[in-house]
């Protein structure tokens, strides 16, 4: 027996369409913005194994943008690509995906 829908209903939101960036990286998208503001300083992730290897909001930033600059002068990678990460999860495991994904392809 097959069912047809006599009326579709649509949903709409009450609030103002999104409006996704074309020219920015989900990583840079995430870090693009400090509504909070965050000191530079605060730390965000560190290794539970050795809490003084950590990270802090702006070293994010910055070494997500220099490995993402790294990854496409060195290996090539580009928008569209995909790259496995085996890894223990660590704070370097963060950073390279952040890095992969500041360069415009997926970490997986």
């Amino acid at each position: 027996m097959i069912r047809t829908m006599s009326a579709q209903r649509v949903y709409r939101s009450p609030f103002p369409p999104f409006s996704t960036p074309r020219d920015l990286s989900i990583s840079q998208f995430l870090l693009a913005s400090n509504p909070d503001d965050v000191s530079h300083e605060t730390p965000i992730s560190s290794d539970f194994n050795n809490p003084s290897h950590g990270l802090t909001f702006g070293g994010i930033r910055k070494l997500a943008a220099q490995g993402a600059a790294g990854l496409r002068d060195v290996v090539g990678l580009g928008e569209g690509d995909v790259v496995c990460i085996y890894g223990q999860n660590s704070v370097n495991w963060s950073l390279l995906s952040h890095s992969v994904m500041w360069a415009g392809a997926c970490s997986w």
